[in-house]
This record gives C-alpha cells, structure tokens and sequence, in this order.
C-alpha cells in the first residue's frame, strides 16, 4: 500500500501541474488527497485547506501577469463570484438556525464514527 506521504506529494504535483495550465488534473489531484484521508471529516478539512490555497495562487498569479490579463473579463467575473460566495454562506448560516446545531454536529459525529469504523475493517 502507498504511503500517505507519497499521496500527499502525488496529490501537490497534480494540483500544480493543473494551476499550471493542464487542465483536467484537479479531480484526479482531489481524489489523491481524499485517499489520505482515513476518515470523511479529515478529507474534508483537507479540501478546506485546497480553496484558500487556490484562492492565494490566484491573486499571486493576477499579480505576476498583471500587465497581460485582460482585466474587462475578469471585472465581470467578479460580481457573481462574489453573489455565489454570499449564497452560500447565507444557506449555510440558515441550515444551522433553522436546524439544531447541536443536533447537526451530533448526527455528522455519528456518521464519521460509523465511516471510520467501516473504513477500518
């Protein structure tokens, strides 16, 4: 079995050689770095992790070609990215008051108990 190590740099390549401008390999560098992951909460938090990353490597990236993006494009982009993040939060912030956090974090607990208990056997 590979180590987890191993996954990891696998999953590092794949997302930078995708960054890089070969599209297509993103899945392939997320499924890599879920399979690190012995249990659904660590994945997720792994995930967690990628977006900031992304997030960051964009704005790096918009800063080193700074002189060459067309900036008209990416002004029209910025408006429903920005109405998508809000809508989210908002769903978010909405399924944890009109539900019982509590309740909520109780079940997610339970099924990641049952999860890892199945992934071990």
């Amino acid at each position: 079995m590979l180590s987890h190590a191993f996954l990891l740099y696998l999953s590092a390549i794949f997302t930078g050689i995708e960054r890089g401008g070969i599209p297509g390999l993103a899945p392939v560098a997320v499924t890599t770095l879920l399979a690190t992951s012995g249990s659904a909460g660590l994945g997720r938090r792994l995930l967690g992790v990628m977006i900031p990353a992304y997030f960051c490597s964009d704005l790096t990236a918009c800063y080193l070609y700074r002189e060459s993006i067309r900036w008209d494009i990416l002004r029209e982009l910025v408006l429903p990215i920005a109405v998508g993040m809000f809508f989210s939060f908002l769903s978010k912030y909405f399924i944890f008051i009109l539900f019982d956090s509590q309740q909520l974090i109780k079940k997610f607990q339970t099924s990641n108990e049952l999860t890892s208990h199945s992934l071990s056997l």
